[in-house]
């Protein structure tokens, strides 16, 4: 092997190693840390973080710390299809959507906004046209909500401190204190609607997901007009909570029976 490939290879080891360092790590990462993790010369760190941030693998914040990026987080998405999360959410969002005649769709979390997965279409649901891989705020969707009020209080604070607050409707909260209240809801509950906050004229319900424990991985959101009948809206936030137990239970989410008392 000549000099050249050699460190070819030393940089793929590199690049695999940043990667895997900042989806395990809870928090922004510096340079000094990531140069660490990877036993690397934080020099030689430094020259692959910038070729990475220029195709998006990775992002880096004002104060210098780094997290993936989106391109990072859309190679994930298209990974996550395949995966067993994926296999385990199509029967039950599928069933779903025909108690419900809505369209179903799978939510991640990720960077303060809301990515959209997976969905389930009903020919007569409620069609919003959210592309797979698009994001949304967290401030004014049901599942942002949900994520929001299942954060640590420290990873909430900081989060929130970080929001954009765009006003999408007359109806979206705007304010923290706002948002806040609502969150202690959310959590009390563990279920999350919004009302024509993200879309006009549309009710949002969100569930969670949890997996491994009580950790909430994901989340099962739908959308009605908000014309429908209050009985109608239980009916799905019912519909919607049992799926997500259900599913929750098959993926070892702890807490996914103590939601129903």
């Amino acid at each position: 092997m000549d000099m050249t490939s050699g460190t070819n290879y030393r940089a793929v080891g590199r690049i695999s190693g940043i990667i895997e360092a900042l989806v395990d790590s809870e928090e922004p990462q510096r340079l000094v840390d990531l140069a660490r993790e990877i036993d690397a010369p934080p020099s030689s760190v430094h020259l692959l973080l910038g070729e990475m941030c220029r195709v998006g693998l990775v992002q880096i914040s004002p104060e210098r710390r780094y997290t993936p990026g989106p391109a990072l987080v859309s190679l994930a998405f298209r990974i996550v299809e395949k995966n067993q999360l994926i296999g385990a959410t199509e029967p039950i969002m599928s069933e779903l959507m025909e108690q419900t005649g809505e369209d179903v769709y799978l939510v991640f979390s990720h960077e303060r906004a809301v990515h959209y997965a997976h969905r389930v279409c009903h020919e007569r649901g409620l069609r919003l046209d959210i592309s797979l891989g698009s994001t949304r705020d967290l401030h004014s969707t049901a599942a942002g909500q949900l994520f929001l009020a299942m954060m640590s209080p420290e990873e909430r604070e900081d989060t929130m401190a970080n929001l954009r607050w765009t006003k999408h409707t007359e109806h979206t909260i705007t304010t923290p204190e706002a948002l806040l209240s609502r969150l202690e809801e959310v959590r009390h509950r563990d279920w999350a609607m919004t009302d024509r906050e993200n879309h006009p004229g549309v009710i949002s319900v969100a569930v969670p997901i949890r997996a491994n424990g009580p950790r909430v991985v994901a989340a099962l959101s739908v959308s009605v007009i908000n014309n429908q009948e209050p009985d109608n809206v239980d009916h799905v936030i019912e519909c919607a909570r049992a799926a997500a137990r259900r599913l929750s239970l098959e993926l070892g989410g702890e807490k996914a029976i103590a939601s129903v008392r």
